[in-house]
């Protein structure tokens, strides 16, 4: 397998990130100089072993998921676990339905623990975890299959956000067809991907 990816894009202001399936862009905007630096240093320096960790317990994380199933020791596994549990009494559901919101989680986790910018997010496919400072906000744009514009929604650090999942039958994932288009804001982004996966039909 390919070993991790790390590239700047653009100016220098985003992350390119990739390992094989995971594909992230990460963008910062910094506080004070040099923290944009040392965030994007924090998550190139966290994802190298993202992808190798989740991969060695691979068979237990496509189990099927129940009150009781203990929590593994990798990180990125635990978030997943713990965002997939309230689900699995009424659906069909393992911890993989998790795994790209809890991996841009996992990556915001270390840039914060290094740094704390005025804005961050980590975007995975359309699973995004953001990052806000006190006065700071983040908007995101919605659109159709065929680029009609949904809206935007737009919220602050105050109001409990922290994810947001967006997918539908022109995404990354099998749809059941039930929705063509789905976005969820949650406090995580692995919280958020479980929801829309789960009231879109994917499971």
């Amino acid at each position: 397998m390919q070993r991790p990816i790390s590239a700047l894009l653009g100016t220098g202001d985003r992350l390119h990130l990739n390992h094989g399936p995971i594909d992230l862009i990460v963008g910062a905007e910094e506080a004070a100089p040099g923290d944009r630096f040392r965030a994007f240093e924090a998550a190139s320096d966290r994802f190298q072993t993202i992808l190798d960790g989740l991969v060695q317990d691979l068979d237990r994380h496509r189990t099927q998921l129940s009150p009781g199933t203990p929590d593994p020791s990798n990180a990125v596994a635990r978030r997943m676990y713990s965002a997939a549990r309230p689900h699995c009494t009424s659906a069909f559901v393992t911890p993989m339905i998790a795994v790209a919101g809890a991996v841009a989680d996992e990556v915001l986790a270390a840039i914060c623990s290094a740094v704390r910018p005025r804005r961050v997010y980590v975007n995975n496919g359309g699973d995004i975890a953001v990052h806000l400072a006190p006065g700071e906000s983040y908007s995101v744009a919605m659109s159709g299959t065929e680029g009609t514009d949904l809206g935007t929604l737009r919220f602050g650090p105050d109001d409990g956000i922290r994810g947001i999942a967006t997918s539908g039958t022109g995404g990354r994932s099998h749809s059941f067809g039930i929705a063509d288009s789905e976005t969820v804001l949650a406090a995580t982004a692995a919280a958020a991907d479980v929801a829309y996966l789960e009231k879109a039909g994917f499971v």
